[in-house]
């Protein structure tokens, strides 16, 4: 193996660690949105008045997605655990 090929490998271990380890201090939330809300996501791919700005800014939301349930709208997203 290569000095260059080892370096990398390292850096891709070490980048696997770091995602683990924020991915699972991630906290699922499912939160009931209006039908206006989720058709503005739907149609527009807007998003502002789904989350609040210590959300996005401060602790993180990933993985966002509105789903439909029983004639209730809602959005599913992880955030961080910290408001860093």
């Amino acid at each position: 193996m290569t000095k260059t090929k080892s370096n990398i490998d390292g850096l891709a271990r070490a980048l696997l660690d770091i995602i683990r380890k924020e991915f699972g201090n991630m906290v699922p939330i499912k939160r009931e949105i209006t039908k206006e809300q989720a058709e503005k996501v739907i149609h527009e791919n807007d998003w502002s008045n789904i989350f609040s700005q210590s959300e996005v800014c401060g602790y993180g939301v990933y993985g966002e997605r509105v789903r439909e349930e029983d004639g209730k709208y809602y959005v599913e997203y992880y955030r961080g655990d910290s408001c860093d």
